[in-house]
């Protein structure tokens, strides 16, 4: 049997070594972090990897906190959202770290990332205590010189902390505010119990945000931001309604408004400046058709849409926001997962947006391309237990928990 030429052709090019010189070399252009949250034995971890320009993530190490995660207490059957919270481990671009909450050693931990190298990352420090019980979301300004925290077990509320590149968290004093929730340590949820904690986007406030349940009222709580970190001594409350359960805070450029992951509904738009004035509603609930726990919230740079995920549906739903801070629906993103799809975070490579979201049931983190609005493609999926497992450090199902991104410089 004779050999054809365009067979011979094809044999020769498969075996030559141009052939193998010519795949291109992926690039590392970021990371991604998250905490395992484990509550014993090694205890809790910053779970790092890489991001490569192809937007796909390879685990790369995982450092130690020093201190335990934790877990709210939801009945005989815990799930997989173990914080009820969005921000448990926050970045800053400009100040080049990463803070994390140590939920069941009442701590903090910070982490100083290599810019040029954003997968190198180190602890800083020796934890600080968080002013409170069950720290469950950090909030850094832009220039990573202030962080504070919300604590949401028994002894609840905020504190802040001066950023030190030597002695890691500093107390700032007299910012410990209480916010007076009746909860345990560890916290029962998620209804009544806190969400998140952020700064306004001229850095002069701090929210921090609480779901309602069928008797008490969700709120966010707002306090007065000086630049020597100082806070106002009373909260101003901007009360949202019974049964809420709003869980994250993500502000709409331009305004004191926020976008909202609401398990009763679907999303919210949460108006601060009802505050002053009678004319704005204070909470604007969004139906979203098919919804069973819509939860964590991010917004992506490119696109100016808003992308929330479902723990329990398992989809990623796109919503845009537009004149007079009215919600349309876009779309929703299949990402083939039926449970526990929790915190996310956007990375932008070359003009395009990924998003990466934390399937904690399955230990992995799913990357969906954004190439535009609208459209979305699920493009890998990592498991972080393989990678955290050839360190010889277990991570558990139902604990690990947070998501962020730094993109290097």
């Amino acid at each position: 049997m004779r050999t054809s030429f365009f067979t011979a052709v094809f044999l020769s090019t498969l075996l030559s070594p141009v052939f193998s010189a010519s795949v291109t070399a992926r690039n590392k252009v970021g990371a991604v972090y998250v905490i395992s949250n484990t509550p014993d034995g090694e205890g809790n971890q910053l779970l790092v990897s890489d991001i490569y320009d192809d937007g796909q993530v390879a685990f790369r190490d995982a450092i130690r906190a020093g201190g335990l995660g934790g877990h709210g207490e939801e009945g005989p059957q815990p799930g997989g959202d173990p914080l009820f919270s969005q921000g448990a481990v926050v970045v800053s671009q400009e100040g080049n770290v990463a803070v994390t909450v140590n939920a069941g050693s009442n701590t903090l931990s910070i982490f100083t990332i290599n810019p040029q190298d954003p997968g190198d990352v180190k602890l800083l420090a020796k934890p600080i205590a968080s002013g409170g019980q069950f720290p469950l979301s950090v909030a850094l300004n832009k220039a990573g010189t202030k962080a504070c925290t919300l604590n949401g077990g028994a002894l609840n509320g905020v504190a802040c902390f001066n950023v030190d590149k030597t002695y890691g968290l500093v107390p700032i004093q007299q910012t410990i505010r209480n916010l007076h929730m009746k909860q345990t340590t560890p916290p029962t949820g998620p209804p009544g119990s806190a969400s998140q904690i952020v700064f306004s986007e001229d850095e002069k406030h701090i929210f921090a945000l609480v779901k309602g349940s069928p008797t008490e009222m969700g709120f966010v709580a707002i306090w007065d931001f000086a630049a020597d970190g100082s806070l106002s001594k009373r909260a101003r409350i901007l009360n949202l309604a019974k049964g809420v359960l709003p869980f994250s805070l993500t502000q709409i450029p331009g305004t004191f408004a926020f976008v909202s992951g609401d398990a009763s509904v679907g999303y919210d738009v949460i108006d601060i400046e009802a505050l002053d004035n009678i004319k704005k509603t204070a909470l604007t609930p969004y139906k979203v058709e098919g919804q069973i726990g819509i939860c964590w919230s991010v917004r992506s740079p490119s696109t100016g849409n808003y992308y929330l995920t479902d723990t329990a549906a398992g989809n990623i739903v796109e919503v845009s926001i537009g004149q007079n801070l009215r919600g349309n629906m876009i779309t929703k993103h299949d990402t083939e997962r039926y449970d526990n799809l929790l915190d996310l975070d956007v990375g932008t490579i070359g003009g395009k947006d990924y998003l990466y979201a934390l399937a904690s049931n399955y230990t992995t983190i799913d990357v969906v391309e954004i190439p535009m609005a609208g459209q979305g493609r699920m493009i890998q999926r990592l498991d972080l237990s393989c990678g955290a497992a050839k360190l010889g450090l277990p991570v558990e199902k139902m604990y690990v928990s947070g998501m962020a991104v730094y993109m290097k410089k």
